[in-house]
């Protein structure tokens, strides 16, 4: 422990001044540092943000929320802008995902005094436990949090997408989110859902959802796997759909079909690219369109198209009762 860098924190959080902490890695693991974490909190008024990615985080009903840097540039700075003073613990200052013009890289304002506590590879829940000593912080108790109420017959839209699934994710599930362009209608969903452990990318490259379901499944068989897979980033992993009817893997995969590369789309307009028709149409998933369900029955894997938001609900509760695969092509 850095007794400088803890003397450091426990400056900004007596500072008076607007003062973040970032945590990540191991801490969004643990519900007793996240219990010391809330404690600081509610004892000096600071607030609690976790980066943009994590391998892992304990949510659900009975547990703690914490909210994200948001990914989109105006979106994070605008986040991260009140702040004066942040103190990083298991995670390094927040950085933009690609060189935007006229943006700055690093996203904390440039005059945010910020203190390193715990670094990345470093033992944050010792540091956290020492910080909490020192200023006379206890453990907090967490609340529930209030579930949306489950949408009704009509189309999916992002709008309805995570209360919908906030009100089926099954208890115990293991949650792995690829959903890309829909991740921010999708990730509010695990904090009111029932207890859930939330796994995500930590890069840059997509892909990683239907492998990395097949590993939990395999990790945890007695857990239902629920993922949320962008169409676009399904079409690297296909393949792992065969190794779910392989392995017989209780694990239902919902395609969230915009039939398109969304993300990549709103990334060459923020970084100032003019794309033509031609590129354009490069990443629309058209001519022909693909039919997930096909594929799944394909390679072994059972599935449904599904358009209405309840019967989406349905479909999951459903799916996530019965042992082996299910994927389901939500049409957006």
């Amino acid at each position: 422990l850095d007794e400088r860098a803890l003397d450091a924190a426990i400056n900004a959080l007596e500072s008076g001044e607007k003062t973040v902490l970032l945590v990540g890695s191991a801490l969004l693991e643990s519900q007793e540092a996240m219990a010391l974490l809330h404690g600081i909190a509610e004892k000096t008024g600071a607030d609690i943000l976790a980066p943009t990615s994590n391998r892992r985080m304990e949510r659900g009903q009975g547990r703690f929320a914490i909210n994200k840097v948001p990914y989109p540039i105006n979106a994070a700075l605008e986040c991260l802008a009140p702040y004066s003073r942040a103190i990083l613990i298991e995670t390094p200052p927040p950085v933009a995902f690609f060189a935007y013009p006229g943006k700055p890289s690093l996203l904390l304002p440039v005059d945010c005094h910020t203190v390193t506590l715990a670094a990345v590879d470093a033992d944050g829940s010792t540091a956290l436990a020492a910080l909490a000593d020192r200023i006379g912080a206890k453990p907090a108790t967490p609340r529930d949090h209030e579930r949306p109420a489950a949408p009704q017959a009509g189309g999916i839209t992002l709008q309805n997408l995570g209360a919908a699934l906030a009100n089926a994710l099954p208890e115990d599930a293991i949650v792995v989110d690829e959903a890309v362009s829909s991740g921010g209608a999708t990730f509010p969903a695990g904090d009111s859902a029932a207890p859930n452990t939330w796994l995500a990318l930590t890069g840059g490259s997509i892909g990683i959802g239907i492998p990395l379901s097949a590993g939990a499944a395999i990790a945890c068989p007695d857990r239902p796997v629920i993922t949320l897979q962008a169409d676009g980033s399904a079409m690297y992993t296909i393949q792992g759909l065969w190794t779910q009817a392989r392995e017989n893997s209780n694990v239902t995969t919902i395609i969230l079909a915009n039939q398109s590369y969304e993300i990549l789309k709103g990334e060459l307009h923020n970084v100032g690219a003019q794309p033509g028709p031609d590129a354009l149409s490069m990443l629309n998933l058209d001519r022909p369109q693909l039919d997930f369900v096909a594929m799944a029955k394909g390679m072994g894997v059972p599935g449904k198209r599904v358009e209405d938001i309840a019967d989406l609900m349905r479909t999951i509760e459903e799916a996530a009762k019965e042992p082996g695969p299910f994927l389901i092509e939500a049409m957006l």
